[in-house]
Order: structure tokens, then sequence, then C-alpha cells
């Protein structure tokens, strides 16, 4: 009688969203504390060799860095941080990265029911999307973000907000097709 329930497609689709969605986001909590030289759960191994995030921050780090170079501003960087000369400085953080938007987004598109082919496109797609506005919004926030002056605003909330409406947009038009098709398929 309980196997009867997770049957249906939209069951099916929570518990595999739910499920993938807790591994991708706590899995990465993982790694970062494994690959953290002041955690406590420091690995050198894993640091050394399976260091995906540290390669994600430095992939938006570089192109951060050769936007504003890009836009004539002189800045100066290293692997977790960015100072636009005459202008502000940013720390490049793990919640900068957007570890945790790219995990809900994978998540929904491995779960949601799709031939594999549209769902590798939405899904390099749409964390392309998300990284070009991260990178927008780390080049903004490099020159324009004044911290005693904007104590009551959290970019990263703000960040967020304005992400999660993109993905809210493109998730109903990705599953509006589906939707259009089983209703056809009834007819």
């Amino acid at each position: 009688m309980i196997g009867s329930k997770f049957d249906t497609p939209q069951n099916r689709f929570i518990v595999l969203f739910v499920g993938l969605f807790l591994i991708f986001y706590y899995g990465n909590l993982m790694v970062w504390s494994l690959v953290s030289p002041n955690g406590k759960h420091y690995n050198e191994f894993v640091d050394a060799h399976l260091n995906y995030i540290g390669g994600m921050r430095s992939i938006l780090v570089n192109l951060t860095v050769n936007s504003l170079k890009l836009l004539g501003y002189k800045v100066i960087y290293n692997q977790d941080s960015i100072r636009v000369i005459g202008r502000n400085g940013i720390l490049i953080a793990y919640d900068c990265i957007g570890m945790g938007v790219m995990s809900f987004f994978t998540a929904f598109t491995i779960a949601y029911p799709k031939p594999i082919k549209i769902k590798v496109i939405f899904l390099i797609a749409g964390i392309v999307v998300i990284q070009v506005l991260n990178i927008c919004r780390m080049c903004l926030l490099a020159l324009y973000w004044h911290k005693p002056q904007v104590r009551s605003i959290d970019h990263h909330l703000v960040f967020n907000v304005v992400i999660y409406a993109v993905i809210g947009v493109s998730i109903y038009f990705y599953t509006k097709g589906s939707r259009a098709n089983t209703r056809n398929a009834k007819d």
C-alpha cells in the first residue's frame, strides 16, 4: 500500500528531487569541510585532488577579473578576493560560488521527467546563466559595494531572490512543454 503511493510520476519526482537536492547540497558542504585548511575535517588529499569547489571559485574569480579589466578597471586579485583600484574589494566565500542554487537547479533538472538530451541542454544552459548572473553580481559588488553605507542590505539574499526568480521562470517554461504534450496525448 505504501509503495503504491510512490508509483505516481508526481511522487517519484518529489522523492527524486528532494533526495538529489539533499545529496548535492550536503555533499558540497562535506567537500567544502574537507578542503578548507582551517576546517576541523580538512583532508590534504581531497584538497589537492578533488577540490572542484576551489576550481569553481577560481573560474569565477578569473572571469570576474577579466570582465572588470575588459570594462577598463585595474584589478588586484588572488584565489579568493578581488580588489578594483580606486573602488572596492570583495571576498569570494563559499556562499558566493552558488553551490546551493546549482544543487537545487541540478536536482530539479535531473528529477523532472524529460528526455536526457533536453535535460543536458537545460542543465548546462541554466548553470551558465546562474554563473553569468553571479559574475555580474561580483562585478557590481567590486565596483559599488560600500559595506559601511549599506548595512541593512544583504547582497546574498538579494541575489538569491533574483536567481530563484530566474530559475522559477525557466522551470515554468521547461515544464510547460511537458504539460502541453501530456494534454495533447490524452486528447
